[in-house]
Order: C-alpha cells, then structure tokens, then sequence
C-alpha cells in the first residue's frame, strides 16, 4: 500500500512539475497587443491639423560672419542676434535700421522717425511669427510625447499584470511541490520521491521566473508625421520644420569653430545616453527603423525612450526663443 502511495504520489508530482514547464515554455514571450478600440489614437495622430505650406525658395545659403559683416559693423546686435536673423531673413532690416538711426542722429526729422519705428515693427513682426511658428511645434511635439507615453504606460501596466501572475504561479508551484515533497518525505523515509519533486520544483520555479523577466508586450504604433526623421537624415530641407527654424537647427552660428551644429548635438547626446546603439550594434538599424520609420511594433521601453527624444527636440528647438527675445531687446533698445 505504501509502495502504491509512493508511486501515485510520483507520478503526479511528475506530470504537476513538467506541466508548469510546458505552460511557461510554450507560452510566447512577447505579443503583439490588439487594442480595438484604441487603433484610431494608435495608427493616426491628432496633433497636428493645419497642413505645411513652407516657402524653400529663399531659404539663406550656409552662414558665415562674413554674410553679415555688413551689420556687425554698426556694434548693436550680437552675433546670435545676428545668426538668427540671417536664418530670418531679415539681416537687411537690421542693416537699415541702423543706417537709418545713424542718419536720424545726424538730421533728427520726422520722416526718419517714422522711418525708424516703421523697420522696427517689421522687425518685430518678424520675430512674433517665428515664435508663433515654434510654439506650434512645441505644442506639436508634447502632444506626440503624451501620445507616446500614453500608450507606453498602457503596455507597462499589462506587463506588470502578466509579470504578477508568474510570480504568484511560482508561489503557488512552489508551495504544493514544497507541501508534496513534505509529504512523501513523512510517508517513507527513504524515498526518492521528494529529491524528485524538490528538482522539478526548482526547475518550474526557475522557469516562471525567467518567464516574468522576459514578458514583453508590443504594440502597432504609427507616427506618419516624425520630425526625428528629419533631425536623424538632415538634408538640406527639412519635411516637418519650417525654414526658419530648420536653418536655426541644421546650421552651425560659427563654422570656424568645432561646435557642431544643434542637430548633430541633438544625435550626439542620443547616442551618448544610450537611446541609440552605437554603429555596430546589431540593434541599431532596427531602432533607426522603429524610431525614424512611419511606425512599428513598439514595446512600453521603446515607447518611453521616442518620448524621451521628442521632449529633448522640444527643448533644442526652445532655445530658439531666448534668442528671439535677444532680438527683439536688441532691436528696440534705442539709440534715438
């Protein structure tokens, strides 16, 4: 009778301990997550709706302080004021407005007072269209980081629920091939039944925990409209900026200096920090795929990390603004 206990009890702790092992080995580590209801916000953005219509015909040619040597002589405006407003376009107001200021101070008439106040509203008319052009982006770029983080949290949260039930089956695993063995080793002594059901309670264990470390769930998310693709190629146009900012960004303010350009500093720091693979990762091309691409297969890491690289375009393409306002404090300190 013992004999037949001992047999029952080894068989079912057998067929207990290699199913587990089969469920956890054949189950895929990583899905693809179908979110019906959500595939419209997954494939299509609603943050952008007004369509481009940027002019390229006058986009400046590379900058040099030479190009604008002919302002810099008057003393008034830095040289990022200077930068910038050549990337404007509008280097030639500065130059009038201070020829005309210098002209005022030696005939102070109304006309020229006019004149004077006429270059500056230009000027400033300039400036404001710039800023509202940015803030767009901006507004662009943090909504495609929420939408980003959004559907990565998404994901994070059903890893985390599939990570739980592992470990609450390794628990459970554990415990009743704890329990079994217990009482195997209670029914007879010198049975071989609770070393076995010790081994195949260590290998369901180890294979469930291995299990919730390798959960990975992906997701279908598009993204037609990426201005990372324009900062990774950097062709002479850009597809998603406007020429004013795409100068500012693809454009180094001293060539004769080591400074690159911002754009190459944006790609600089991704590969720095690790959101990029160096060159000869086999990851690398599929990043450049996923990240630069229309879209893919995301998973929660992923996600997050494009997220990561908007909000630090967003933040590049900010500093534009301090120098706007440089500008500006610039064109309307008066001398006059």
């Amino acid at each position: 009778m013992a004999l037949s206990r001992r047999t029952f009890l080894f068989k079912k702790s057998i067929i207990f301990g290699f199913t587990i092992i089969l469920v956890v080995m054949t189950g895929g580590c990583a899905t693809t997550v179908k979110l019906n209801k959500r595939h419209q916000y997954l494939v299509q953005s609603s943050c952008y709706i007004v369509g481009d219509n940027y002019d390229w015909k006058g986009y400046p040619k590379p900058f040099t302080l030479n190009k604008i040597a002919y302002v810099r002589r008057y003393n008034r405006f830095s040289d990022n004021s200077l930068y910038l407003a050549y990337s404007l376009g509008i280097d030639s107001l500065l130059n009038e407005l201070c020829e005309t200021e210098a002209q005022y101070k030696l005939n102070p008439t109304l006309a020229l007072r006019d004149r004077y106040d006429h270059e500056k509203q230009k000027i400033s008319e300039k400036v404001n269209l710039t800023f509202l052009d940015m803030t767009s982006l901006k507004t662009e770029l943090d909504c495609e980081e929420e939408r980003a983080n959004q559907v990565g949290m998404y994901l994070q949260n059903k890893v985390g629920k599939r990570e739980k039930i592992y470990a609450v089956a390794g628990i459970v695993s554990g415990a009743v091939l704890g329990i079994a063995a217990s009482t195997a080793g209670l029914a007879s002594g010198d049975s071989k039944v609770p070393d076995i059901l010790g081994l195949v309670g260590g290998i369901g264990g180890a294979a469930l925990g291995f299990k919730a470390l390798s959960v990975d769930k992906r997701v279908e998310f598009m993204h037609s409209r990426n201005q990372l693709r324009d900062i990774w190629e950097g062709r002479d146009t850009a597809q998603f900026f406007s020429p004013t900012v795409w100068f500012y960004l693809n454009n180094p303010r001293n060539p004769q200096d080591s400074l690159p350009s911002l754009r190459l500093q944006l790609i600089a720091k991704w590969m720095a920090f690790g959101q990029l693979s160096d060159a000869n990762s086999k990851e690398r091309q599929a990043q450049i795929d996923l990240y630069f691409g229309e879209g893919g297969e995301y998973n929660a890491d992923e996600l997050s990390m494009r997220a990561r690289m908007l909000q630090q375009l967003e933040s590049t393409i900010m500093l534009i603004t301090q120098d706007l306002k440089i500008l500006l404090s610039e064109t309307y300190k008066s001398g006059i």
